[in-house]
């Protein structure tokens, strides 16, 4: 049986409500952490039937619209009446036409959100400025660039699955010199994407939270892409991201030995060095 991720709110999910979200998960083809973390996000964490949006009347796990209710057998009224559990069959069945399709935690809620961004990549606009649809979701343009894309729309669903889950993360170490310089690190990891770690030492220097921190005593994370910024390469450190697929490591010095196990490094110092990538990703992505 799959582990489910402590995400916000799991603490009010019985037994039943989560061994149930593990079948619909398997029978649709996704991971049932995606589901758990899209209904955290859209009941505010309280995983209740009947928590209601007062603007739009979107009641439920997922936030149903009265529209999208009526298509699908059932009225608002039923849904608040339904337990968490048997609301989960109204889930399954809103979910099932996109069965298959939902292999990224992205894709899974574009169901809920946007169905016709489905498949079409992270970096895909969802909302351009100016526009009603953007105005009315400003607050999720990250990078202020007046697009909103489904990385954006996103981000705060993932961000209840915790770093270990994110495709891409960056890692600050001691050798950043402060929490001060923080910044630099935070925008290349927007222009990614992806989400920021930290090295034990950060973390025991209150330079960053421990649950931040990678390595044998903290985390264990497996992204697509693991950048290590001023990281010497500790066999402890290493015990925590060895399963990254690509491993970059940049730093000044030559014999560092994050580099033996890096697939890509880079020699220099980091404050010249990590402004450059961040400016050339966001020439290559058309952000401003």
């Amino acid at each position: 049986m799959p582990n489910l991720v402590n995400v916000p709110g799991i603490e009010k999910c019985s037994e039943a409500f989560k061994e149930k979200v593990i079948k619909i998960a398997a029978d649709l083809g996704t991971d049932p952490n995606f589901l758990m973390a899209i209904m955290s996000f859209e009941t505010g964490h309280t995983f209740s039937p009947k928590v209601k949006n007062p603007t739009s009347g979107a009641t439920g796990l997922i936030q149903f619209m009265p529209k999208t209710a009526t298509n699908l057998g059932t009225s608002i009224q039923k849904l608040e009446k339904m337990t968490a559990e048997d609301q989960l069959d109204v889930v399954a069945q809103y979910f099932a036409p996109f069965k298959g399709r939902m292999k990224t935690l992205e894709d899974a809620y574009m169901a809920v959100l946007f169905p016709k961004a489905i498949g079409k990549g992270n970096d895909f606009v969802l909302f351009k400025k100016p526009s009603v649809q953007f105005n009315q979701n400003k607050g999720l343009d990250i990078n202020g660039d007046g697009l909103i894309t489904v990385a954006e729309a996103a981000q705060k669903v993932r961000a209840g699955l915790g770093v270990n889950t994110l495709d891409q993360v960056t890692v600050l170490q001691r050798g950043m010199k402060g929490p001060e310089n923080w910044a630099i690190v935070e925008d290349l990891a927007k222009a990614l994407h992806a989400a920021t770690a930290c090295s034990r030492p950060v973390a025991d220097a209150h330079w960053r939270p421990h649950n931040e921190h990678v390595g044998q005593t903290g985390i264990a994370i497996a992204p697509n892409l693991y950048i290590a910024i001023g990281i010497s390469g500790a066999i402890q450190h290493l015990a925590g991201v060895n399963r990254s697929k690509v491993i970059v490591v940049i730093n000044k010095d030559p014999e560092a030995p994050f580099f033996k196990a890096a697939d890509y490094g880079i020699v220099g110092d980091a404050f010249e060095i990590v402004p450059k990538m961040t400016e050339a990703i966001r020439k290559l992505k058309g952000i401003a």
